[in-house]
C-alpha cells in the first residue's frame, strides 16, 4: 500500500495528486458557486459575456480521470460565428489543451439546418450555455441563451445523510389527488443543468428529469382511510430508491425504516406499503434511502380522498427523519360479558412512531352515570399497525377507578391488529387509561 502526500513543498504536484484532492470537496463536475453565466454583450452584437467563475471537469482520452480546475476572475467576450440562410445552435464552452495545458472560452458551432441540432460536445470541454443563432441575425441578446451550466456541491464526499442536494420533496393535492415530487430548491423540475443529487447505498445519483408519484383518491392506500384513521392526518415518509432499469424511484410510505424495496409490503391497503413512481423492474434488494417526511390525510369512505395541510416546519421536513410526530386515531372498545355498555365519552389514541416501535396511549373515559354490568369484560383494543409477531406482555392496561384488572396479564398482542385486556366494569362512572409499546 503507497502512502501519498497531494501537495509538497519543492516536489512536482501531479495531475492524479490534484484529481484526488479535488474529488474529495467536489462531487460532481460542474460550475461552483454559479459562475460563468452566460448573457449577451453590454453593447448586443454577434457575441456573448462570460462572468467569472470556477468550474471543475474531467478530461477526456488519456486525461479521462484527470478533473480540471478553471478560473476565471474577469469578463471574457466570446464571437459569435456569421448568421447565415439557415438557423444553428452553437454551444459555449470552457476548454482545456490536454496537451498544452492551455485554458480557454470558446463558441462551437453547430450546424445550420431547417432544424438545427445542439452539436456534440468536445472532448475536454465543459458546455455552458446553448446559443440559437437565427437567419441572417447580427444581434444576439438573451432570449437567444439557454443556460445549461450545471451547479456542483462543495462539501465532503462522506456527507451522505442529508437527504436531497439542492432539491426538495413537494406534496400537493389536485382534484383530490395526492402528488409527491421532486424539486430544486427553485422550485422547478430537475434537470441537466439544475440536478438534486442523492446518495443512495454508495452511489451519489442525479436526478436530471421531473420526477414524481401519485396515489388517486379512492383507494384505501396505507390503510389511511380505515375507521380508525381517516380524516387523520398521517406523517409520510419519503424514500428515493434506485435499479440499473428503473434509474432513480420516488416513494411515500408510513414506515420510517425501510433499506430495501423487501421491506415494503406490495398491497397498497397494507399500513407497510410503499407507492413507489416505478417498480416496473424492481427487486428485493433494490436500496431505498428516506429523505423527508409530510403530512397528509385521507378521507372517509369509498371517495377516499386526500388533502394536504398548510405546510410548516414541523409537518414537511426536508431531511431524513425516522419519527412521527405524536398523532391520532379513533378507537374503540368491543364489550363482552355482562348485559349493560359503558357509554365512552373519549376513545382517541395517540401514538408516535419511532424506527420500528410505535408507541401507543390512550384513555377511556363513561362519565354517563347509567348503571353497567360488564363483569370479566373482554376489552378489544384496535391498533394502528399489526404486530410482527404475537408477542405478549408488551402493553399496560389501568384501571384509574370504576373498575378492577381481572388476571395478571399485562396484555397481548392477537392475531389482527387488537389488543385484549380482561377488566370489570361494574361502577356508574370509570377511567381506563392503556400504554405500551411494540414492534411493527
Amino acid at each position: 500500500m503507497a502512502i501519498d502526500v497531494s501537495y509538497r513543498d519543492t516536489y512536482t504536484t501531479s495531475a492524479e495528486d490534484l484529481t484526488r484532492t479535488n474529488k474529495n470537496f467536489i462531487i460532481n463536475e460542474g460550475v461552483a458557486f454559479d459562475g460563468f453565466n452566460v448573457t449577451e454583450s453590454l453593447t448586443p452584437g454577434m457575441s456573448v459575456l462570460v462572468a467569472p467563475g470556477t468550474a471543475y471537469f474531467y478530461g477526456s482520452g488519456t486525461n479521462a480521470n484527470v478533473m480540471y480546475e478553471f478560473y476565471s476572475d474577469a469578463n471574457e467576450t466570446v464571437t459569435i460565428g456569421t448568421a447565415g440562410v439557415q438557423a444553428r445552435i452553437d454551444i459555449i464552452c470552457l476548454k482545456v489543451d490536454a496537451s498544452t495545458g492551455v485554458a480557454s472560452i470558446v463558441a462551437v458551432a453547430g450546424t445550420p439546418s431547417g432544424s438545427p441540432a445542439v452539436p456534440a460536445t468536445p472532448a475536454s470541454h465543459h458546455k455552458l450555455a446553448e446559443v440559437a443563432v437565427g437567419i441572417s441575425v447580427t444581434t444576439i441578446t438573451n432570449a437567444n441563451i439557454t443556460s445549461t451550466r450545471r451547479s456542483v456541491f462543495v462539501l465532503p464526499t462522506g456527507d451522505r445523510t442529508s437527504g436531497l442536494l439542492g432539491g426538495k420533496i413537494q406534496a400537493t393535492v389536485a382534484s383530490n389527488n395526492l402528488t409527491l415530487a421532486v424539486k430544486t430548491l427553485a422550485g422547478t423540475d430537475p434537470s441537466a443543468s439544475s440536478p438534486v443529487g442523492i446518495w443512495i447505498g454508495d452511489t451519489l445519483r442525479w436526478i436530471t428529469g421531473a420526477l414524481s408519484v401519485s396515489a388517486n383518491a379512492g383507494t384505501n392506500w396505507f390503510a389511511s382511510g380505515s375507521a380508525e384513521l381517516a380524516t387523520r392526518e398521517i406523517d409520510y415518509f419519503v424514500y428515493a430508491g434506485f435499479n440499473a432499469t428503473d434509474g432513480i424511484t420516488l416513494g411515500f410510505a408510513r414506515i420510517p425504516y425501510a433499506g430495501l424495496y423487501s421491506d415494503f409490503s406490495a398491497t397498497n391497503t397494507n399500513d407497510k406499503f410503499c407507492r413507489i413512481s416505478t417498480i416496473t423492474n424492481a427487486a428485493a434488494g433494490d436500496n431505498y434511502v428516506n429523505i423527508g417526511r409530510f403530512a397528509a390525510t385521507l378521507s372517509a369512505g369509498a371517495a377516499h380522498n386526500w388533502s394536504v395541510p398548510a405546510f410548516t416546519a414541523n409537518n414537511l421536513i426536508q431531511r431524513p427523519i425516522f419519527e412521527t410526530r405524536e398523532l391520532t386515531a379513533t378507537h374503540t372498545i368491543n364489550w363482552s360479558g355482562g348485559t349493560t355498555n359503558p357509554t365512552i365519552d373519549t376513545a382517541v389514541l395517540k401514538y408516535k412512531i419511532r424506527n420500528d416501535q410505535i408507541k401507543i396511549n390512550t384513555w377511556f373515559y363513561d362519565s354517563s352515570g347509567a348503571s353497567k354490568n360488564r363483569t370479566n369484560a373482554n376489552v378489544v383494543f384496535p391498533m394502528s399497525f399489526a404486530p410482527t409477531n404475537s408477542v405478549r406482555n408488551i402493553m399496560n392496561c389501568i384501571v384509574i377507578s370504576g373498575g378492577t384488572r381481572v388476571g395478571n396479564e399485562t396484555g397481548a398482542l392477537v392475531t389482527g391488529n387488537n389488543c385484549d385486556f380482561l377488566v370489570s366494569m361494574t361502577t356508574a362512572t370509570f377511567e381506563l387509561y392503556i400504554s405500551g409499546e411494540y414492534k411493527i
